[in-house]
């Protein structure tokens, strides 16, 4: 009952139908259907809501995700839906290893050129060439 007393859940007539709704119809994430519900499990505007335990048994989930959809729901201002949505991150986790310069290359695409016997030339900037004759492993 923590989580109940802390963050309590109270749903609007709407946020109800809507809940309903989606947990009945449509197609959407399973994370989201079971997040919707939990808020209708701990709906305080309808009467007495059974114990953490027997929530979570009925369910299928732990006591902690209980608790953190109820978090959720407080911190979201009772905001339904951004309550049951996946949170969107702030930042990727690592930078991308694509740079501007290496996405034009890479539509750029190889140089490739027929000869009159059909064999096939692939034509290497200056540059790389250099620099692959200069290394220790080059031509």
């Amino acid at each position: 009952m923590g989580s109940q007393k802390k963050w309590p859940v109270r749903l609007t007539v709407q946020d109800r139908e809507e809940l309903v709704r989606v947990t009945t119809t449509g197609v959407r994430g399973a994370s989201m259907i079971m997040r919707a519900r939990v808020l209708l499990a701990l709906d305080t505007s309808v009467g007495e809501v059974d114990s953490k335990e027997v929530i979570a048994a009925r369910l299928g989930v732990s006591g902690e995700t209980l608790r953190l959809v109820a978090k959720r729901f407080a911190e979201t201002g009772g905001d339904v839906h951004a309550t049951i949505a996946r949170k969107k991150r702030d930042l990727p986790p690592v930078p991308s290893p694509v740079t501007g310069e290496v996405e034009a290359r890479l539509i750029e695409g190889p140089r490739v050129f027929r000869t009159g016997s059909g064999r096939s030339i692939h034509a290497v900037s200056r540059n790389s060439w250099n620099s692959a004759c200069t290394s220790p492993g080059g031509r």
